[in-house]
């Protein structure tokens, strides 16, 4: 644990790599490297389509010698696989809530790593409640890292060195991070369970294949359900799409063409009798001239609509429901939860996740061979609350039957 005094992260030294010659240097680098933290960064909460803007890497050894810290600009048009080939072969890849990086990563690069070693997830194995980056240089190094670039367009060129000093750090106190907290999970006897939960990370980073929007549910936006009528839903529908086709145009996110808040504003306005009606909604300045025109030539065609178009309030079941049962045996195993991850200084929603509580209860499994099978349950969530969760089955269902 860090000591109470803290310092200011130190300005981190690396390389620029925005030529295709300083791009096959790195990957030749990349030969001896031993261990390397990856970082990404992408733009979009300032573009239709994400970009991956930046690629940070830090390298050490295989004795963890650090050997420096390289930042890729891979909007120059860099043909980088022979660089994503030599890290498949790094033995240690090291990440900070690999998630979204390795769906990056792999849009982009089709590259999936054998293995990895995410910070994130170390520190919540270890029972840490406060678990960014940030939170953990500063618990277990003594670190403050700047925060002013968190929100930063990175798709903005040339990059500001102060702005790829922030990006740099991150790896560089990736790679500080991982002998603490690899040494934390040891000592725990919890590495075995950060393997695991590694590899499901991978894997689902591959299973999750994007997918057309589904028009029963893309237009379902927060708020949705305060929509009274029916044909309010046509014209939200009508709105999510006029706002999608000018946010691809303009190459903006979704939201700063219209908020989600507008969309709802302006489907009650629309839902208000004629006679009730503010004089004119106030709309974003954006939305004039053949934009404001297409917008009423949408809410027009909605209104239009006859009722047997209009979308459907209540979803079509995309599986089986939960039988009566199953919801009680998943509520007692909630309350259980609480209790067991108490026990290991883990927090209940990440010890078993209520998605994970689902599958158990949908595998309705009878011993613990079953349970090992059930989708998206880690084999030492078995290890250790296996015969407790089938005894709570068992329970559970015997005197639901005896109350019936």
């Amino acid at each position: 644990m860090a000591s109470n005094t803290m310092k200011l992260a130190d300005k981190a030294e690396f390389q620029l790599v925005t030529t295709q010659a300083e791009a096959d240097a790195l990957t030749t680098i990349l030969a001896c490297a031993g261990v390397v933290a990856i970082d990404t960064e992408a733009d979009s909460m300032y573009h239709y389509h994400t970009h991956l803007c930046l690629l940070q890497m830090t390298l050490a050894d295989a004795n963890e010698k650090l050997i420096g810290t390289w930042i890729v600009d891979p909007l120059q048009g860099l043909d980088l696989s022979g660089m994503f080939e030599r890290l498949s072969a790094v033995p240690v890849i090291l990440f900070h809530a690999a998630d979204y990086d390795l769906r990056l990563l792999r849009k982009f690069y089709g590259w999936r790593p054998r293995e990895i070693f995410d910070t994130m997830l170390a520190a919540r194995l270890i029972g840490e409640l406060q678990f960014g980056l940030a939170a953990l240089t500063e618990t277990f190094l003594g670190v403050v890292l700047p925060k002013e670039y968190q929100r930063y367009n990175w798709s903005l060129r040339p990059l500001k060195k102060e702005v790829l000093t922030y990006a740099a750090n991150d790896t560089i106190y990736v790679f500080k991070l991982y002998p603490i907290l690899r040494q934390k999970l040891a000592e725990m006897n919890r590495t075995e369970w950060h393997r695991q939960m590694c590899a499901h990370f991978i894997s689902e980073a591959w299973a999750d294949v994007p997918t057309a929007p589904d028009p029963e549910t893309c237009w379902r936006i927060k708020g949705w359900q305060s929509v009274e009528t029916d044909k309010g839903l046509a014209v939200l529908s009508a709105l999510w799409a006029w706002r999608e086709k000018y946010a691809e145009k303009m190459d903006r996110p979704a939201f700063k063409v219209m908020t989600n808040e507008n969309l709802i504003a302006l489907v009650h306005w629309e839902e208000t009798p004629a006679s009730q009606r503010v004089a004119r909604l106030s709309l974003p300045k954006n939305i004039v001239g053949g934009i404001y025109r297409d917008l009423q030539r949408s809410l027009a065609k909605a209104a239009a609509l006859s009722p047997s178009k209009y979308p459907k309030r209540k979803l079509r079941s995309k599986g089986t429901r939960l039988s009566e049962n199953a919801c009680l045996v998943m509520n007692h195993l909630r309350k259980k939860r609480l209790e067991w991850a108490e026990r290991i200084g883990l927090d209940p929603g990440f010890a078993l996740p209520n998605g994970t509580l689902e599958s158990i209860v949908r595998c309705n499994p009878s011993n613990v061979d079953d349970l090992y099978n059930c989708t998206g349950v880690m084999p030492w969530q078995t290890d250790l609350w296996g015969t407790a969760i089938l005894d709570e089955i068992r329970k559970t269902t015997e005197e639901n039957k005896k109350a019936s």
